[in-house]
């Protein structure tokens, strides 16, 4: 069966995603590579992971501070420590941690001066579990760190090694429950570019892009949008990778192409889009004229034995609407697909009747050779 979709919503009359579930293979997944390691525990400072481990979350600003950690033991629980309000949220309403959940936190990216004393902190409060069950003495596995705390758990005599690769390792394969929220992220992205195909026209700036598709991605109930980038014009070759002030006079073109690109996550689970606006915007007069000359001659270009190259994958019907402009119809020109948690996705349909891989998806969705995205290939306009 295909990916399921649902509502955003719970519901008792049909089984969506299963939280307590979604908690306990999460949790299993990383326990299973750490038993599997070198390692007697380990330490989580990203909040990625903290969140993976714990299923817990303070909100996305924390997101760049190191402002909590879990400590996960050889055969045993989580213990997370957390600001002294959060953590007595999480003692309230998570009940899978309960008293694991204890006020601590650490550097916040150098907040925290050294007269501190937190980074001795943070090392003591980690070797006093470790004692506990016998683990001091074996390497300890962190992901992410500041130097004062790795210089200091280094004087207590602990072994820091890479935890890091386990943790990737442990989030790389999906469970059944996350794979339906990386399908509900990426249908509210596309929900997100249809609002945006509405809404572009000539005099558009990029960031008015952006704020259009971060609203639709909030009001749909995502927890955190980024990558959101609007590239236009001859901004688009190099890519700059961020979107600016710019107003563009056509949102739709050959040679440059306008490049679009969002992400978002709801309930932590992150997808993404990016696409050439080249099949879904609006232009104006003889531009179109111009466009359609240009995607006849990148066919032929192709038909001359230049199959490498990236190019459009089929010609861009058109029709006529209100004060005389022209609009691009849909073409369904996805130029990525991905979610960046490494997601299986559906199969793509080849519209020039291209090869198919063995897992049923087609090589002209997946490949960079056809890749729809002119911004990667210099334009001979």
């Amino acid at each position: 069966m295909g990916l399921k979709t649902y509502g955003t919503m719970a519901v008792d009359w049909e089984n969506r995603v299963d939280f307590e579930r979604l908690r306990r293979e999460r949790l299993a997944r990383a326990r299973a590579l750490l038993q599997k390691s070198e390692m007697g525990a380990l330490l989580c400072f990203d909040m990625n992971n903290v969140r993976y481990i714990t299923a817990t979350h303070i909100g996305t600003w924390a997101q760049d501070k190191n402002s909590r950690f879990t400590l996960l033991p050889q055969n045993d629980e989580p213990i997370l420590w957390d600001f002294g309000s959060a953590a007595k949220h999480h003692q309230l309403n998570c009940p899978w941690l309960g008293e694991r959940s204890r006020a601590g936190i650490p550097l916040l990216r150098g907040a925290m001066s050294p007269e501190m004393g937190r980074a001795e902190n943070v090392a003591r409060k980690i070797k006093v579990e470790l004692e506990k069950r016998q683990l001091q003495h074996e390497p300890l596995g962190v992901d992410i760190i500041e130097p004062p705390i790795l210089f200091a758990l280094q004087r207590e005599g602990i072994k820091v090694i890479d935890g890091q690769q386990t943790m990737s390792d442990a989030r790389v394969i999906k469970t059944q429950d996350e794979i339906t929220l990386l399908n509900m992220s990426a249908m509210m992205v596309d929900a997100a570019y249809d609002e945006l195909y509405r809404a572009m026209k000539p005099g558009m700036s990029e960031n008015q892009a952006v704020g259009l598709v971060s609203k639709v991605l909030y009001d749909l109930g995502s927890e955190y949008v980024e990558a959101v980038n609007a590239i236009s014009g001859e901004r688009c070759n190099p890519h700059p990778h961020v979107f600016s002030d710019l107003r563009t006079a056509v949102w739709a073109r050959s040679g440059p192409g306008d490049l679009g690109e969002a992400g978002d996550q709801p309930l932590g689970l992150a997808g993404a889009r990016a696409r050439t606006e080249a099949g879904h915007g609006v232009c104006a007069g003889d531009l179109l004229a111009l466009h359609r000359r240009l995607e006849r001659g990148a066919h032929r270009g192709r038909n001359r034995g230049h199959a490498d190259r990236p190019r459009s994958d089929h010609a861009l019907p058109c029709r006529r609407i209100a004060g005389g402009r022209r609009t691009l119809l849909h073409g369904e020109r996805t130029v990525a697909h991905h979610a960046r948690e490494r997601s299986s996705s559906e199969p793509t349909r080849d519209r020039n009747g291209g090869s198919r891989r063995e897992d049923g998806r087609s090589r002209s969705a997946l490949e960079p050779r056809s890749l729809a995205n002119s911004s990667l290939w210099p334009s001979a306009s």
